[in-house]
C-alpha cells in the first residue's frame, strides 16, 4: 500500500519544481531550510523540504537544459533555418526539428505553413521566414516561425516516425475526407487544422476530453488491445502485459503529451499491484502518478492539460467509489457519477482559466463515451488495415465517418442548448464558487454518508447554496440576442473597443482596448464579453490605428477567440505592440487587408464602408491618429460613423461627404482636437457615445460635449454608463446602458428622432 505522505510529498516537490522552473536563487534559500530542518530533527519536515528542494533543483536542470531548445533561442524577427518536417507540409501549423549546419539548438519548432506545394513528412527543408515570439506550454519559452520562402534539401532522407506521421494523415484524408481533422485529433494530438467553431462546440458541451490525447484514448486503446488478445486466448497475465506495450508505444509515439503519460504510468501501477495481489488507495496512487508525470517533464507542473487531466481523473474515483459502496456497480450509475465527478473537479479550473463550465457534458457524456468507444477503435483499425486489407478498411472507415458525424452533431447541438454551459469571467475568483460546490458534493458524498445521510447533506447544502447566492447571475447573457443589428461599446477605461453582432449572428470587432497596468483590457474585459454572449470567432477585427489604448488588447482576444480577418490602415509605424500584432497575425495565419477609402463591403446586411483613410490625402502619414480608420455602418434607415482617432483635419476632409447619421462614435475619446462644430452639425447625430475613462486628458472637452449638445445628440459615456448597448432593426434604434434606456424613430435620411426616453 502506498503510503498517505506521498501525496504532500508530491505537493511539495511541486511547489518546488515551479520555483526551480521561474529562477534559482529560491534554491539556495531551500538548501538553507532543508538544513534547519535536519538540525531539528523532525522526520516529516525535513521529507516535505527535501521535497520541496528537490523539486527546485529538478526545476531549475530543466530550465537550464530548455535555455538549448530552439523555440527558446531563436531570436524574434527573421530567421533562415533548414528543418526536419515531423507533419506534412501544408497550409497551418505544422511541427519540424531543426537540423544542418544551422542547428544550434534543440527539439521542435511550430512553423505557420504558407507553401502552396505540400511536402512529405520526414522531408528536409529551408526555410526563410519571421520568428514570432510566444509563450508556450505553461509558459515556456516558445515561438511561431512564419514561413515566408520555403526550398527543398537534397540532404538526408525521413525518418521512421515523420513518415508514419505522414502516412497517417494522408491515409485519414484518403478515408475521411472533411473530417480528416477530427482523425488527426483523436490519433495524432493534432488540432491545430480543426474548426475552431468545431472546437468550440466541443468544448462549451463537456465533450472536449474526446478530442484529446487524454487518459481516456490511452485506456480505450489499451482495452481493445486486452479484448483483442483474449479473443486469441490468451492468459489474462500476458494481454494485460501486451496492451501495456502497445499503449507505451502508442505514448512514445505521440511524444509523452503529459496526460497520456499518466495514464500509461497509471496503467503499470495498477497491473504491478494486480499481479502481487496489493490493494491501491486512489489518491496516494494519482499522486504517485503525477510525481512520475513531474520527473519525466517539469513542465508539466505549470500545463493546465495535465492539472485538468488529475482533476477528472480525481473527481472520477472520488464519486464513483461512493457510487460503488452504497448505490450499487450499475454501469449507468457508475457513468453518471464518473461524469458528475468529472466535471464538479475541473470546474474551478475551467472556470479560472476558459471561463467555461459545460454542465451538459455530464448528461451527454452517458451517449458520447459509448459512441466514442465504438468510433475510436473503428478510426485506428480503419488507418492500420489500409495498405493490407483495403476492403476491411473502406467498412471500418464508413463506421468511423458515422461515429465522428454523430460526435459532431452530438457536441454542435449541446453547445447550443441554452444553460448548457455556465460562462464567467476567466480570472482566479472565478474558481472559488466551484471549489465551494465541489467540497460541498465531496462533503454529501464522504466514504462514511449513507444514502440517506447523503441525501440529508445534500438538503442542507442546497439550502447553503441558495442562502449563499452561489447561484447568481451563472444564467446571465446565456439567452438568444433579438433579430437585429446590436452593436455594443465595451467600458474599457481609457481606450476604445467595441463588438457588433449582425442579424444573422456574425461578430466584427472596432478596436480592443488597451493594455496598461490595470491589465490587458482584451484578456479582461472584451474576450470574456464575447465568451458569455457564446463567441466564438471573430469575423472581421477593425484595427482604427496602432495607438497602445486601442490594440493593446488584441493579443488577450487572439488568445481566446479566432479571428478570421484584420482590417487595418496599414501605417508603416516603428511601434513594438503594432509590429507584435502583425507577428501574430502572420503566426495564426489570419487574412490581413489595408483599409483604404471607398472600400465597400457588406456582411449579413450590413454595409460597411470606409472613409478614411486616403494614400493621396495631403497629410497622410504626418500624424497617425489622422490616419486612422473611419467607417460608415448602415442597415436600414439605421447610419453609424466610426471615427477612431481622427481630429479636425480629417473630420474637414470629410465634409460634405458623409450626411445625418443615427449614432456618432465620437473621434478621440472627446478630444478637443475632434468632433469640430462643423462636422458634428453635418452629422447632426440622434445619439454620440464616447469611449473614455480616467485619464488626465481632459477628454471629453468642454469644446466637443458643447458641439454635440449644440445638435441635441443624446449623450453616452462608457466611464458613467458603463457597457453602451445600441440596438437597431433598421427602422428603430434603442440605447441601454447603466440605468438609462432610450428608444428611437429613424427617419429615412438616417436622422433620429426621439421617440420615448426612460
Amino acid at each position: 500500500m502506498i503510503p498517505r505522505p506521498i501525496v504532500l510529498f508530491t505537493a511539495c516537490f511541486g511547489a518546488g519544481l515551479v520555483t526551480g522552473l521561474l529562477g534559482i536563487a529560491e534554491v539556495l534559500h531551500a538548501s538553507v531550510l532543508l538544513v534547519v530542518a535536519v538540525v531539528l530533527g523532525h522526520r516529516t519536515v525535513t521529507l516535505l523540504v527535501a521535497a520541496v528542494v528537490l523539486g527546485m533543483g529538478h526545476g531549475t536542470a530543466a530550465r537550464l537544459f530548455d535555455a538549448t531548445r530552439c523555440s527558446g533561442l531563436l531570436p524574434a524577427g527573421p530567421v533562415s533555418i533548414e528543418v526536419r518536417l515531423q507533419d506534412p507540409g501544408r497550409e497551418g501549423m505544422v511541427s519540424a526539428v531543426p537540423v544542418g549546419a544551422e542547428k544550434k539548438c534543440s527539439g521542435a519548432i511550430s512553423v505557420r505553413w504558407a507553401g502552396q506545394e505540400e511536402w512529405g513528412a520526414g522531408q528536409r527543408v529551408h526555410i526563410r521566414g519571421r520568428w514570432v515570439v510566444r509563450p508556450g506550454r505553461g509558459g515556456r519559452p516558445d515561438g511561431v516561425l512564419v514561413a515566408q520562402r520555403i526550398a527543398p534539401s537534397t540532404q538526408g532522407a525521413g525518418e521512421r516516425i515523420q513518415s508514419l506521421r505522414g502516412s497517417i494523415v494522408t491515409v485519414a484524408e484518403r478515408l475521411y475526407g472533411a473530417r480528416a481533422p477530427m482523425v488527426e485529433a483523436l490519433v495524432l494530438g493534432r488540432r491545430h487544422q480543426l474548426d475552431p467553431v468545431l472546437r468550440d462546440a466541443f468544448a462549451r458541451s463537456g465533450l472536449v476530453h474526446l478530442l484529446a490525447i487524454s487518459g481516456f484514448h490511452v485506456g480505450l486503446l489499451a482495452g481493445w488491445v486486452f479484448v483483442f488478445v483474449r479473443v486469441l486466448r490468451v492468459r489474462s497475465t500476458a494481454a494485460r502485459a501486451v496492451s501495456l506495450v502497445v499503449a507505451v508505444l502508442y505514448v512514445r509515439f505521440l511524444g509523452w503529451p503529459p496526460p497520456a503519460t499518466r495514464a500509461v504510468v497509471l496503467m503499470t501501477m495498477v497491473g504491478l499491484a494486480t499481479l502481487r495481489q496489493r490493494r491501491l488507495q486512489p489518491t496516494p496512487l494519482l499522486a504517485v502518478c503525477c510525481l512520475v508525470v513531474m520527473l519525466i517533464d517539469p513542465w508539466a507542473v505549470r500545463d493546465v492539460g495535465a492539472w485538468l487531466s488529475v482533476s477528472t481523473i480525481w473527481g472520477v474515483t472520488r464519486f464513483t467509489r461512493w457510487s460503488d459502496s452504497v448505490i450499487g456497480r450499475h454501469p449507468f450509475v457508475r457513468l453518471a457519477f464518473a461524469s458528475l465527478g468529472a466535471t464538479l473537479a475541473a470546474a474551478p479550473l475551467t472556470a479560472a482559466v476558459f471561463g467555461t463550465i459545460a454542465v451538459v457534458g455530464i448528461g451527454l457524456n452517458f451517449v458520447a463515451i459509448p459512441l466514442a468507444g465504438l468510433t475510436v477503435p473503428a478510426v485506428f483499425l480503419s488507418l492500420g488495415l489500409s495498405s493490407i486489407m483495403p476492403g476491411v478498411s473502406l467498412s471500418l472507415a464508413a463506421s468511423g465517418r458515422l461515429g465522428l458525424a454523430a460526435l459532431e452533431a452530438l457536441a454542435r447541438s449541446g453547445a447550443g442548448l441554452p444553460g448548457g454551459a455556465i460562462l464567467v469571467d476567466p480570472v482566479g475568483v472565478s474558481a472559488i464558487p466551484w471549489i465551494i460546490l465541489l467540497a460541498g458534493v465531496s462533503w454529501v458524498l464522504s466514504r462514511r454518508s449513507t444514502s440517506r445521510e447523503a441525501a440529508r447533506r445534500l438538503a442542507v447544502m442546497g439550502c447553503a447554496l441558495l442562502w449563499g447566492g452561489l447561484l447568481i447571475g451563472l444564467g446571465s447573457d446565456l439567452g438568444p440576442s433579438r433579430p437585429g443589428l446590436t452593436l455594443y461599446h465595451l467600458d474599457v477605461g481609457q481606450g476604445d473597443a467595441a463588438v457588433i453582432r449582425t442579424p444573422q449572428g456574425r461578430w466584427l470587432m472596432i478596436d480592443a482596448g488597451p493594455a496598461d497596468r490595470g491589465g490587458n483590457a482584451g484578456r479582461r474585459v472584451v474576450a470574456p464579453f464575447l465568451l458569455r454572449k457564446r463567441v466564438s470567432s471573430i469575423a472581421v477585427l477593425v484595427i482604427s490605428h496602432a495607438h497602445a489604448d486601442h490594440i493593446g488588447g488584441t493579443e488577450g482576444v487572439f488568445d481566446r477567440l479566432g479571428i478570421e480577418a484584420v482590417l487595418d490602415p496599414a501605417v508603416p509605424v516603428d511601434d513594438s505592440l503594432y509590429l507584435s500584432l502583425l507577428d501574430r497575425i502572420g503566426a495564426e495565419g489570419t487574412e490581413w487587408h489595408e483599409a483604404r477609402r471607398g472600400e465597400r463591403w457588406s456582411i449579413d446586411g450590413l454595409a460597411v464602408t470606409v472613409l478614411h483613410p486616403d494614400t493621396l490625402w495631403a497629410a497622410w502619414r504626418e500624424d497617425l491618429n489622422e490616419d486612422s480608420l473611419v467607417l460608415l455602418l448602415e442597415y436600414g434607415n439605421f447610419r453609424a460613423v466610426f471615427a477612431g482617432d481622427a481630429g479636425h483635419p480629417v473630420e474637414a476632409s470629410l465634409r460634405g461627404q458623409v450626411g445625418p447619421v443615427s449614432l456618432l462614435k465620437v473621434g478621440h475619446h472627446g478630444s478637443r482636437l475632434a468632433s469640430g462644430a462643423e462636422w458634428v452639425g453635418e452629422l447632426a447625430p440622434a445619439v454620440a457615445v464616447i469611449s473614455v475613462g480616467r485619464n488626465g486628458y481632459g477628454h471629453p472637452s468642454k469644446e466637443a460635449l458643447g458641439n454635440l449638445s449644440t445638435v441635441g445628440a443624446s449623450l453616452w459615456r462608457t466611464d458613467r454608463d458603463g457597457t453602451v448597448t445600441v440596438w437597431t432593426d433598421g427602422s428603430v434604434m434603442e440605447v441601454m446602458g447603466g440605468d438609462r434606456r432610450e428608444e428611437f424613430v429613424l427617419a429615412a435620411a438616417g436622422t433620429g428622432i426621439l421617440q420615448e426616453a426612460r
